[in-house]
């Protein structure tokens, strides 16, 4: 006689319970997840940040007390920092360099850098490049091109300018930002104005809504990160974003639509 296993499988209304089960534990850890991964990035980035902030500190000691610019341009003798040129992301020719280096992927004079693409060689060092030991903080591991930060080219923002310069004009210097999260190159400002020299930018405006992603990215739990002019380090949320956050308050020209002083 052949014995019967006391062993029985399971049943299928017990198979969806458990499956249900998972599911429901996958729904909660999921997200969690999620936002651990970001949080993580987020803090690498601003780590980047705060590094790329040192450099500046650097550069302007070497420099006589004068900060970097976002750009320089020897093929546009008259316009040696490309302000003229109505598309910022386009090349003034084979001898420029940006603060940040740059994988040009082929682009000839005239024609578009692609930003957005991963850099797999940079070919145009920064100008801040001898003051880092790794090109991989130029970059935010929540964006997947190449230089995930902008600098300033905002008229009386720090940039290019002399360190009295800046201390003189601001009253509370350490507000204003110089390098934030960005998602097309490595410079940010607004349109020129008619009437203003190219080089009097405001900042660009709106602050918020789909025209402004590019701008001011929502990387980092609805907020970006930026390095303001003290070296410190802090997250913003976009939409407080003033005009006094860029510039001294009272610059002009204003922004367009105008922002908060």
């Amino acid at each position: 006689m052949v014995e019967k296993s006391g062993r029985r499988g399971f049943t299928l209304m017990e198979l969806l319970v458990v499956v249900a089960i998972i599911a429901v534990l996958a729904g909660i850890l999921f997200p969690v997840l999620a936002r651990a991964r970001e949080a993580a990035r987020a803090t690498r980035c601003r780590s980047n940040l705060r590094q790329l902030g040192m450099s500046l500190s650097l550069y302007r000691s070497d420099y006589d007390d004068t900060n970097a610019p976002y750009r320089s341009c020897p093929d546009l003798p008259a316009d040696p920092q490309c302000f003229s040129l109505k598309e910022q992301g386009r090349s003034s020719g084979p001898n420029e360099h940006w603060w940040a280096p740059l994988d040009t992927h082929g682009a000839g004079t005239g024609e578009l850098f692609q930003f957005q693409r991963p850099a797999s060689t940079y070919n145009r060092p920064g100008l801040v490049d001898p003051y880092v030991r790794s090109n991989d903080i130029f970059q935010c591991p929540s964006f997947s091109g190449q230089v995930g930060f902008a600098m300033t080219f905002i008229a009386d923002s720090p940039m290019g300018r002399a360190d009295a310069e800046v201390l003189k004009g601001s009253t509370d210097p350490g507000r204003l930002m110089v390098i934030w999260d960005h998602g097309n190159g490595p410079s940010c400002g607004g349109s020129s104005i008619p009437g203003n020299p190219p080089n009097r930018r405001p900042p660009f405006s709106p602050v918020i809504g789909p025209n402004s992603t590019i701008h001011y990215p929502l990387r980092h739990f609805d907020q970006m990160n930026a390095v303001f002019y003290d070296g410190h380090v802090a997250a913003r949320r976009p939409s407080q974003l003033r005009d006094s956050d860029f510039r001294p308050s009272g610059s002009l020209p204003l922004a367009d639509p105008p922002l908060s002083p």
